[in-house]
């Protein structure tokens, strides 16, 4: 497992000190990076997302995070980091370290040739009741990593033409979920054109390979891989509605194919559907629709999404809404609705089950100055109770606090 280097509480506060003057004293001017101090206090009723026993605890992140954003000539360099400390108040066998980091390049030739190159990396604690595997209530982290490139022609023209691939590798430790470890690839191709206005429709294939590469353990030390494929064709269109509301859809027509565990073969149609809507100057509504199947990650056009809960699922249908609202020129509050139904078989012995869960988010984060934020926010989840999966309610109430030098 990838460790980073573990600050002290000491050095952390006192990190946090000299970037509190820095930042209070910093000009305000725009400036390519930033870096910065991250304390976070949650507290969560329902730990181990289990229907009985319930289990309730306190837990403290101490962030550090930076980030980059600089042109160089044509080419544009960014990148974003968050290392931290997530410490629990009573059961210290779930401390871990966490951390988020992506890396990006955004490059142009003479001519109309473009395109990009991305690589991210992540560690945190997993899901402790994925659906179709069992509950495990120890310290069970899970580490993702990927890399994405896209070359472009004619960006700057009616049409373009889209060529690219991407990759994922995810990772966990407990021996329990290793069966859920597993490499995905992908490449695509395609066009976009622009038959007028702002309207952008596109055509492309793709093609997914993947494997789960400790799906079975024979004897100690050896395993048996389990692989499968998906091939694509993808049609998708941006639609700017007026200038205050856009849609963007995918419509994706394909057939997943496994190894062995054949139940969790799909052939039919899958796709995304985004409404952004901009009804005044401080209120911002988006509304998505989500329906995807197995392993499907869509690098292609979500590059650094690959929920790992999903790695036993055949079907997935997400719906979700969100409202953002500026109360004033430095306090904004938001507001979000999710709904989740799947369909999960069994890695091992093929048995179906279904999970229907609801979600409601609620926030606020204030401003205080350009270099000091703070904010709490209230998350609540819901998994109803259906055949060969046990329902639960769980509440996660925490607030922030970020000091940031630009």
């Amino acid at each position: 497992m990838t460790r980073i280097l573990r600050p002290t509480p000491g050095r952390l506060g006192a990190i946090g000190c000299v970037l509190g003057l820095l930042a209070l004293n910093a000009q305000a001017q725009t400036s390519p990076w930033y870096v910065g101090l991250n304390q976070r206090i949650n507290h969560q009723n329902n730990v181990f997302q289990t229907s009985t026993a319930q289990v309730s605890d306190t837990v403290s992140t101490t962030s550090l995070v930076g980030g980059l954003d600089q042109p160089i000539g044509r080419q544009r360099v960014y990148g974003r980091v968050s290392m931290g400390q997530a410490r629990y108040a009573n059961r210290n066998a779930l401390n871990h370290d966490a951390y988020t980091g992506a890396l990006g390049l955004d490059w142009s030739t003479i001519g109309n040739l473009s395109g990009s190159i991305g690589l991210d990396a992540s560690q945190s604690l997993a899901d402790f009741t994925p659906l179709g595997l069992p509950v495990v209530t120890g310290n069970n982290t899970t580490n993702t990593y990927g890399a994405r490139a896209v070359a472009r022609i004619g960006a700057v023209t009616r049409m373009t033409l889209e060529v690219g691939g991407a990759m994922r590798r995810t990772r966990f430790d407990n021996p329990l979920y290793q069966i859920r470890d597993v490499d995905i690839d992908e490449v695509f191709g395609g066009i976009r054109y622009r038959p007028g206005g702002a309207l952008v429709l596109g055509a492309a294939v793709r093609a997914t390979r993947g494997e789960y590469p400790k799906f079975r353990n024979p004897a100690p030390g050896r395993y048996t891989p389990e692989g499968f494929e998906r091939d694509n064709l993808d049609l998708s269109a941006e639609w700017p509605l007026s200038g205050a509301s856009t849609i963007d859809a995918r419509l994706s027509f394909g057939k997943d194919r496994y190894d062995t565990v054949t139940a969790r073969n799909f052939s039919g149609v899958t796709g995304a559907l985004t409404w952004r809507w901009q009804p005044t100057g401080r209120t911002a509504v988006t509304t998505s629709y989500v329906r995807s199947s197995g392993d499907d990650a869509t690098l292609a056009f979500n590059p650094g999404q690959v929920p790992y809960a999903t790695a036993a699922t055949r079907e997935n249908n997400a719906l979700s809404a969100t409202v953002a609202y500026d109360l004033t020129g430095k306090i904004k509050a938001r507001a979000g609705v999710t709904a989740n139904e799947a369909t999960a078989v069994d890695l091992l012995f093929g048995a179906t089950s279904r999970e229907r869960t609801t979600g409601l988010t609620l926030g606020f984060t204030w401003d205080a100055t350009r270099a000091i934020r703070a904010g709490c926010d209230l998350g609540y989840r819901n998994r109803a109770s259906r055949a060969g999966v046990a329902g639960y309610d769980a509440t996660d109430i925490g607030c922030f606090g970020e000091i940031v030098l630009r």
